[in-house]
């Protein structure tokens, strides 16, 4: 049987990047001199989860060269995982070449489809009033959002960009929201948007009401931030006017076309409910861009399809490994990637089901994550993690998600066994925020505060709900972290 163009693609990317890093460390210590075909790459190389590579990632914060890959660390990025509050990922040239490899057709072809060829963009790639850090070495962690697009966007992508790169770098949020809300609606010729999770620009758009009289001064007679002069736009203040009487967001930007985000799992009722702020203009559901790797990008059709040249992928079915040419429809894997930045048969913990392909290559839909317990918005908490945040808490704890139109997690707790109760959730918020996408939800306003719920006999409650439900009292386990919202309903009736 011939190999599939998807097969060969993924073959000839995974050699070419063995033999590339064949001199680093890992490279030698897994023989990739001998490797000569996928098949020699499975059995020489085993699978890995972060803390098999952190020891080698560690090194190169150190400034240790040749470790994972003969290049140079151009940067690290910092994402959340099931066992660490924080992970840094490394790039090199050759693995930020390969996200826009994936990255940039996707941009021109959106450009093309909906004729995106004068006005702005509003984008969101890098995380907001992050404040710039440096490993002990002096390595970047982050990069800035013209980093990851390249210069060769320039050519098809004439979109300006709405919010000046500065504004960015603020690192108050109150202080943030107004300067972006300022520049955003200065720009009534805003067409495109693109932004990771929904809540991000939900939250931004409800901070216009608060920020109202800053804006309005702003607008009426301009003013100036540090070194930066924000210039007067009557105009535009007559459209904020409006705005604020009718709250419909097409006064504001008229011309909006696009908005790109996260749609699936977690993200799915905000998704909806950013459309309908928007409503006039078209959605697309982001592909899966993991700070790892791009797993998806979506198509002409908005069907995300595998970014098969410029990761190679396996993925792992019923403890079976397949390939990206072997995925059935309606069948759910967890992806397993191998980069040029380092992470070879690295464990995303990423769910996917398989929905159709398009020419040969899958259209998989993000479903959740494996390991991941509570994502609202993009924070990532697993049980493991809170289970350590809770640590501080001698009596019954107990952690819920909560939904609502500002999601937010409630810390059900033992009556009257603490005099201040906010106490305690404020040091349960410290302590969830050494996970950076749980601190970053809570800076930019994604999600609330902790409230806390107070009960007489929580612990005995929550085992007769379990018995109720069918579970025999041997097999109970109390959990830091539920995901049964109807939970204190049920123990609150006992």
């Amino acid at each position: 049987m011939s190999k599939s163009d998807l097969q060969i693609v993924q073959e000839q990317w995974l050699l070419h990047c063995l033999h590339k890093n064949k001199k680093s460390r890992f490279g030698k210590r897994y023989n990739f001199s001998d490797i000569r075909c996928i098949k020699d790459y499975q059995q020489q190389v085993p699978l890995n989860h972060y803390n098999d590579l952190k020891p080698w990632i560690d090194a190169l914060s150190q400034g240790e060269n040749s470790i994972l890959f003969d290049e140079p660390v151009i940067a690290f990025e910092v994402t959340s995982g099931s066992t660490h509050a924080r992970k840094l990922i490394p790039y090199s040239e050759s693995s930020l070449l390969d996200f826009q490899k994936a990255i940039l057709p996707w941009l021109k072809l959106i450009s093309e489809q909906y004729k995106l060829q004068s006005g702005f963009a509003y984008w969101a790639l890098s995380p907001a009033t992050r404040k710039q850090e440096f490993t002990d070495s002096g390595i970047a962690i982050g990069l800035p959002d013209e980093r990851y697009l390249g210069e060769n966007i320039s050519s098809f992508f004439t979109l300006q960009t709405a919010v000046p790169h500065w504004v960015g770098n603020i690192e108050e949020v109150h202080k943030w929201q107004l300067y972006t809300l300022y520049w955003l609606i200065c720009k009534k010729e805003l067409a495109f948007v693109s932004v990771w999770s929904p809540t991000f620009f939900i939250v931004l758009i409800e901070a216009i009401d608060r920020h109202y009289s800053n804006l309005s001064a702003l607008l009426l007679k301009g003013g100036q931030y540090n070194q930066h002069c924000l210039p007067a736009d009557k105009e535009a203040y007559q459209r904020l006017l409006q705005y604020r009487n009718s709250k419909d967001s097409k006064i504001l930007w008229p011309k909006l076309k696009l908005v790109s985000c996260w749609a699936d799992a977690s993200s799915k009722s905000y998704y909806a409910q950013l459309k309908k702020i928007f409503y006039y203009a078209a959605f697309q559901a982001k592909g899966l861009l993991l700070t790892e790797g791009v797993v998806t990008i979506p198509d002409k059709d908005g069907q995300t399809v595998l970014a098969g040249q410029s990761v190679f992928f396996e993925f792992l079915i019923n403890d079976k490994i397949v390939l990206a040419h072997e995925l059935t429809i309606n069948s759910c894997y967890d992806v397993i990637i191998t980069t040029s930045g380092g992470l070879y048969r690295y464990c995303t913990q990423d769910r996917v089901v398989c929905e159709g392909h398009r020419d040969g290559w899958p259209i998989l839909r993000f479903i959740g994550r494996n390991g991941i317990q509570s994502d609202l918005v993009g924070e990532k908490l697993t049980e493991e993690f809170v289970t350590s945040c809770l640590s501080v808490i001698e009596d019954f704890s107990l952690l819920l998600p909560c939904r609502g139109k500002k999601p937010y997690y409630c810390l059900l707790l033992e009556k009257n066994v603490y005099t201040d109760y906010s106490d305690i959730a404020e040091i349960l918020d410290q302590q969830l925020s050494k996970n950076s996408q749980y601190a970053y939800a809570r800076k930019m306003g994604q999600l609330g505060k902790i409230t806390v719920h107070t009960m007489e006999q929580p612990l005995d409650k929550y085992l007769q709900v379990m018995i109720n439900d069918g579970m025999r009292m041997g097999d109970i386990k109390i959990p830091a972290l539920s995901l049964d919202d109807t939970l204190l309903k049920k123990m609150g009736e006992l």
